[in-house]
């Protein structure tokens, strides 16, 4: 609900703390933060996906072949998107866009990674692409449907999308005094899968700086997290890996 920001927000600035929101109920008033900025292997894009997937489906999903296919179809996208898109393309909602694609454009759709085929046809991006296309033409429809309804919160104008810029740098918040506020989850679903995308990647982010960009894996400043709202959040994928290291 916030009132712990209200309650500290002025003694950490006092000692000299650098203070970032995320205010899902107030998101004109929001920081921005938009996680295809974090993605830089295979690797961080199956874990977005399963963050995704986990948080947004409404309920436990047990056909493994639909979910694969689900998982493929999103891949795909964000493959392309890191990868073979603009910077300024790399949103949410543009994933949304092109999940719509599949399902209601599909020959446009299919022909961009077509085209990638000719000249890398070993990009994961076209391997992802496949393996959905693989599916029976009803499955398929399906699929695309359910990767569309994952997204669709972000079908919105950019001044309500928390995640169409990104203002929060993950990079650089235990290179200084910082503190990040997460809040307004309880009073506002939409968009709030943001929340458990965002603890995932901080995790992954700062593990990957200590590890690489300083001497003895130490970063510059103590990192705590208070997770006072931890059954709220939602599923954080290998959060006991984290918390453990």
């Amino acid at each position: 609900d916030g009132s712990l920001y209200k309650a500290s927000k002025e003694k950490l600035s006092e000692n000299g703390y650098r203070i970032n929101v995320l205010n899902l109920s107030d998101p004109k008033h929001s920081e921005k933060y938009n996680p295809l900025r974090y993605i830089n292997s295979d690797e961080d894009i199956k874990a977005l996906v399963t963050c995704i997937l986990k948080n947004t489906n409404s309920e436990k999903n047990e056909d493994l072949l639909f979910e694969n296919a689900e998982s493929s179809l999103l891949q795909a996208v964000f493959f392309y998107m890191t990868r073979h898109c603009e910077i300024k393309k790399r949103t949410l909602r543009e994933a949304y866009n092109l999940c719509t694609a599949a399902l209601d454009r599909r020959e446009e759709f299919d022909a961009l990674f077509e085209a990638l085929r000719k000249s890398a046809a070993f990009d994961p991006t076209v391997k992802c692409h496949d393996d959905f296309r693989n599916l029976p033409e009803q499955t398929a429809v399906s699929v695309c449907m359910a990767a569309t309804c994952c997204l669709k919160d972000f079908d919105v104008e950019p001044e309500a999308d928390i995640s169409s810029e990104n203002g929060i740098n993950l990079n650089h918040i235990a290179d200084t005094k910082t503190a990040v506020f997460l809040t307004g989850f309880k009073t506002s679903v939409k968009q709030s899968v943001l929340i458990p995308i965002f603890c995932m990647q901080a995790f992954r982010v700062l593990m990957h700086h200590a590890e690489y960009d300083f001497v003895h894996c130490v970063l510059p400043e103590h990192v705590t997290v208070l997770l006072d709202e931890l059954p709220n959040i939602g599923f954080i994928p290998e959060l006991c890996r984290y918390i453990s290291t």
